[in-house]
């Protein structure tokens, strides 16, 4: 099987460590960044399905929406919803294998993710949309690499750690710096930063709660019960 693998931005595709590999036994992958939102994942996903991979894996961070998730906790998609097209179920025998090889790790969930086109930025928004929808977690790109995978008759499964809980607000600070090709911008933070200087301490407090995240999806590829779940080729 050839797993093709879809992360948002630069940093969290480097906790993979590498474009592509060995997954477990009898498994590779691909890795494309595909830069935020759904149009890049969708674009993203379309070329790995090209490129002739057999399952699609959307990769990297979320927002909370469940109370119980902290920083750094692991998230296994059991589905995907969005408000306008309903729910995407994840791929069972992908999902059973993935969570055999995660379920060694420190507080791991399975449940519904919310999908969206703009992000969730503050905590009441966050609580009201986890009750709505009945999600524990959010991201912008899961949806529409379900979408091709359905299209496509591929398998399709998502892996986020949290990055920001669901108390927490971000601040605006944060977007100024994320640019369309998955690299971020310290500039453009710092000018932001520049306009808004209220925002620097829970821009700090993010970043370290996006290193806890990434951290979480870093120590994962390592957890099954051999201990390693990826070894790079």
């Amino acid at each position: 099987m050839q797993i093709g693998i879809i992360a948002a931005m630069k940093t969290e595709g480097a906790t993979l460590g590498a474009a592509g590999g060995k997954l477990w036994a009898g498994t590779t992958y691909t890795l494309r960044v595909s830069g935020p939102g759904q149009t890049n994942a969708r674009h993203a996903a379309q070329l790995l399905f090209r490129d002739g991979c057999d399952a699609l894996l959307c990769w990297g961070v979320a927002g909370a929406l469940n109370p119980r998730l902290g920083a750094g906790t692991l998230v296994l998609a059991e589905s995907v919803t969005t408000e306008q097209a309903g729910d995407f179920n994840c791929d069972r025998a992908l999902n059973e294998t993935l969570f055999e090889r995660l379920q060694a790790a420190p507080n791991l969930h399975r449940g519904r993710v919310l999908s969206m086109e703009t992000p969730l930025m503050r905590a009441g928004d966050k609580a009201a949309a986890g009750t709505r929808m009945n999600s524990i977690a959010v991201d912008m790109e899961s949806a529409a690499v379900a979408r091709t995978a359905q299209a496509s008759g591929v398998g399709f499964a998502a892996v986020r750690a949290i990055s920001d809980e669901v108390n927490f607000d971000v601040p605006a600070a944060a977007l100024a710096g994320l640019n369309d090709d998955g690299s971020t911008s310290a500039a453009a933070v710092l000018t932001a930063l520049c306009k808004h200087p209220r925002e620097f301490r829970a821009l700090l407090s993010l970043a370290r709660r996006f290193q806890r995240a990434e951290q979480s999806d870093r120590k994962s590829t390592r957890l099954n019960s051999s201990h390693q779940i990826i070894s790079y080729a």
